[in-house]
């Protein structure tokens, strides 16, 4: 069911990680499942003492990027409930052998354009086997153009991806909340709907006024955290 951004807010919190060389110095040459099975559960343990705080998904960025392996979507009410995840996360056997390459931090808020643009998340719809996620940033003159022809713009823009109805959009605002202004999240169930989709954008009009949409982080959404951990290695 649609919910209205204005009664409930809601966070959404990506933290993207990169396996250090502790993680297979700490998994025993003789017990790898073993180990592996007590970090899954000290990792659902967080998440069972942390109420109000939903996973989107984990995921499986291994040979997608050189700067990650793994990373997982939280969402929340309270931005302090989020950082207190991310906290316990560090104290586990997981977050003392990866390092966190990326933090995103978005809050989901009503559209102020088209009025059905709300994200996948907010509207009940359960996640995809594929996640394509990016931040960027306007240029200042977007921001002074009028409101009605910004408007015009971006419902041309809305148009344009309609085509891509397999595809599910997460557009949330992170003005003041990190280096970016907005965050994107795709989700699908083929990566190369994500090419297709993107290459349509640049296209638009929109594009005048785009300044920054880097790095752009491609995952696969794992069914448990065990096979996120096997997949470190």
């Amino acid at each position: 069911m649609q919910q209205d951004a204005d009664e409930t807010t809601q966070f959404t919190l990506t933290l993207v990680y990169r396996r250090t060389e502790r993680w297979p110095q700490t998994m025993a040459p003789h017990g790898q499942s073993a180990e592996r099975r007590r970090a899954a559960g000290e990792l659902r343990d967080v998440f069972h003492g942390h109420l109000g705080v939903t996973v989107r998904g984990w995921y499986s960025t291994v040979g997608l990027r050189a700067d990650s392996d793994t990373a997982l979507w939280l969402l929340g009410a309270d931005v302090a409930a989020l950082q207190a995840v991310a906290a316990a996360l560090r104290r586990t056997t997981f977050g003392r052998c990866c390092d966190l390459s990326w933090s995103f931090l978005g809050v989901a808020r009503k559209p102020e354009f088209v009025g059905d643009h709300f994200a996948a998340f907010q509207r009940g719809k359960p996640p995809l086997r594929w996640l394509c996620l990016y931040p960027f940033v306007r240029t200042p003159e977007w921001y002074l153009l009028p409101q009605e022809e910004r408007g015009r713009i971006l419902r041309a823009h809305g148009e344009m991806g309609r085509a891509f109805e397999d595809i599910q959009t997460n557009n949330v605002q992170a003005f003041g909340l990190g280096d970016w202004e907005w965050l994107l999240a795709f989700e699908c169930e083929r990566p190369e709907r994500f090419t297709a989709l993107i290459r349509q954008l640049r296209t638009a009009e929109a594009r005048r006024w785009t300044k920054e949409e880097v790095p752009f982080i491609l995952a696969r959404r794992v069914e448990a955290v065990e096979e996120a951990l096997e997949e470190l290695g």
